[in-house]
């Protein structure tokens, strides 16, 4: 996913020293607020973003993102795209686990609703 527009950039992997396993990453800052709290035009762009960005994670990666909400949802502050980040309840699709993409799916029309209404 790195060097993909759609999500918030990885800064580092944080390795545990002891096991040589992976505990996280970090991801780099971004000074621009996150879609919970813009209360401007929602533009129909950020709507193919969010999906693009869904079916990214889904349909190449693999992964499911499992919280996807407008507070997971940064709006860069230079080019006004959206960016999606906190993968701390990702998981990945193996089909062992019992977890489809429709799970991101519906996150992405409650995401939506959210945005346009601000009813949470």
């Amino acid at each position: 996913m790195q060097g993909n527009d759609l999500f918030v950039p990885f800064h580092r992997i944080v390795i545990d020293d002891v096991n040589e396993t992976i505990l996280g990453f970090t991801s780099i800052y971004m000074s621009g607020g996150t879609l919970k709290d813009y209360r401007g035009t929602f533009y129909f762009r950020w709507l193919k973003q969010i999906t693009d960005a869904i079916d990214q994670l889904n349909l190449r990666y693999g992964i499911l993102h499992q919280d996807l909400a407008p507070r997971n949802i940064l709006i860069d502050p230079t080019t006004h795209d959206l960016k999606v980040f906190d993968f701390d309840m990702s998981a990945k699709m193996d089909g062992q686990n019992g977890l489809t993409t429709s799970i991101d799916v519906n996150s992405v029309i409650i995401t939506v609703y959210e945005a346009l209404t601000g009813d949470e």
